[in-house]
């Protein structure tokens, strides 16, 4: 049981008798005999008053020479911060003079008082009551607490890692071609599982006020033309045999065309689905595909667009004007002079004066391994067993951010500045026309034409600096993020490579062995692998 206290009314004065815990409850504070008197008004000896509360052995000490009034037997209401409880801590009725005491349905009118009406505990209360236990925390009424909900989840049933590497086989050689980037399915293969989201339950304060759980994610399954949804749109099947891949939150599924040459006799292929080219790709021709394209032979300078992978058995030279654009992954024996924008990995034994952007890493490896020329940029990693060559080939090797967020920040910065400087173009003949208007003038129709086409134009470049300045700020956050990036050379990074992580650059000017380069304590530092 809790000590507690009791104020005593004496013809002598006013004092208080202090009872001691019992049985592990809590003691009686200084600190609590001071705000109950305080809060009525007495004076006190704080030196008596103290003594007293220390000793606890139930004597009346006297702490002022003056009679109090008598005070009802009362309690002190306390509501946490969260509205989700309300105590009261009840104080005995004077002694000396006739204190009275509370009832419960008096507690339960002061509540509905303080618009406490939401989970009252009656029985608590009632239990109070029948047997008080003064200085100790009551629960008076209790709310209900909010249950918070949970995001829609999407399972996915089949492959959607964009990290595939290719294997090193025995002779030393590397096997890009048997990477199990393609997930093959079957009409009615479930592929996908919805789990929808919990939005959760509402609490209520004892105040009788609602309280909302926090917003969850909705979620849907999406699919292209040759998936099918249930009709409780929580699973998604393959409504064709072919393959499966994730383009965004979209699931793909596409059957495969295969033709034997890319050239005058087909000319371009735009085909809904994956297409394999058992031969060459000439060059000046397009290969687009709504899922994978698989080249068996040479690629020339061509242009190749996959939402899926791209995988080239004998790889591409773009004479400067080859592209492959790829929503996943690039494989390829080699890249030469051309342009490879993959969303997610590059593997190539080879690249030699292009220039490629991954959204994951690029793996150069097998008999050759080397970077040699060009720009290679990757948000994660760059592997490679040599950067550069011996007769400093200008090499500039990127990671850390989007390949494509400094270009687009580039871009968003001359928009804002070409923006500002037509901003003040307009500035003085709006000043003047707002001049004219305050002296009380007028303006000719055509004036008052222009102002207004002035005052739109104003309002159209302040929404694009302001649309900018945001998106670059948070360009710039994420090219912060990137500086856990990293490039790691197997063998040798020659001088004339440029190692750029996030918005920092190192030049190596002499030549570099078995080394990582990672940024520490703001600069690329340099580690043994």
């Amino acid at each position: 049981m809790n000590g507690y206290f009791q104020l005593m009314i004496t013809d002598a004065g006013t004092g208080v008798r202090v009872f001691a815990a019992t049985d592990g409850g809590r003691s009686v504070l200084t600190t609590d005999v001071r705000e109950y008197l305080d809060k009525r008004g007495i004076t006190y000896d704080l030196v008596v008053l103290d003594r007293a509360v220390n000793a606890a052995d139930g004597e009346v000490a006297i702490f002022n020479n003056t009679p109090a009034m008598a005070e009802r037997e009362s309690y002190r209401l306390d509501v946490s911060d969260d509205g989700m409880k309300a105590t009261g801590f009840f104080y005995p009725p004077s002694d000396g003079v006739k204190g009275e005491y509370m009832t419960a349905q008096e507690v339960k009118n002061d509540l509905t008082f303080q618009k406490i009406t939401y989970g009252v505990q009656d029985a608590e209360i009632e239990a109070y009551f029948k047997e008080r236990r003064y200085c100790t925390e009551i629960t008076l009424a209790l709310g209900k607490p909010v249950r918070e909900g949970s995001d829609a989840q999407v399972e996915y049933l089949f492959n959607t890692d964009r990290r595939a590497k290719p294997q090193m086989r025995d002779d030393g050689t590397v096997d890009f071609f048997n990477l199990d980037l393609i997930s093959h399915c079957q009409q009615g293969d479930e592929l996908a599982r919805l789990t929808p989201e919990d939005p959760g339950e509402d609490g209520w304060t004892v105040y009788d006020k609602p309280v909302q759980p926090q917003k969850v994610k909705h979620l849907d399954l999406k699919g292209n033309k040759n998936c099918v949804i249930s009709e409780d749109k929580l699973t998604l099947s393959a409504g064709v045999s072919g393959h499966v891949a994730l383009n965004g939150y979209e699931v793909c599924v596409s059957n495969v065309y295969q033709v034997e040459n890319v050239d005058v006799s087909t000319g371009n292929i735009d085909y809904d689905g994956s297409v394999v080219v058992n031969g060459n790709v000439e060059s000046g021709f397009m290969v687009k595909a709504i899922g994978d394209i698989e080249v068996k032979g040479a690629v020339g300078g061509a242009v190749l667009r996959a939402k899926g992978n791209v995988v080239l058995t004998r790889g591409i030279n773009g004479m400067t004007k080859g592209e492959i654009h790829a929503g996943g992954n690039v494989v390829a024996k080699f890249i030469e002079a051309a342009f490879v924008k993959a969303g997610g990995s590059v593997s190539a034994e080879s690249i030699m004066r292009s220039k490629v952007q991954a959204g994951t890493e690029i793996f150069v490896d097998g008999r050759k391994g080397f970077i040699a020329g060009g720009h290679v940029a990757a948000r994660e990693r760059i592997t490679a067993k040599t950067l550069g060559s011996e007769m400093g080939a200008n090499t500039l090797i990127e990671v850390g951010a989007d390949p494509s967020l400094k270009e687009n920040v580039k871009k968003m910065k001359a928009q804002v500045d070409d923006a500002e400087k037509k901003k003040e173009a307009i500035v003085m003949p709006l000043a003047n026309f707002v001049r004219i208007l305050k002296s009380g003038g007028t303006l000719k129709p055509d004036q008052l034409k222009y102002m207004q086409q002035l005052n739109m134009q104003n309002k159209i470049l302040d929404t694009l600096i302001e649309k900018n300045t945001a998106a670059i700020e948070a360009a710039q956050v994420q090219m912060q993020e990137g500086k856990n990036a990293e490039v790691i050379v197997n063998e040798t990074a020659f001088p004339g490579t440029t190692i750029g992580i996030g918005d920092l650059t190192r030049e190596i000017k002499t030549a570099v062995k078995f080394s990582r380069f990672k940024i520490d304590e703001g600069e690329i530092r340099i580690a043994a692998i």
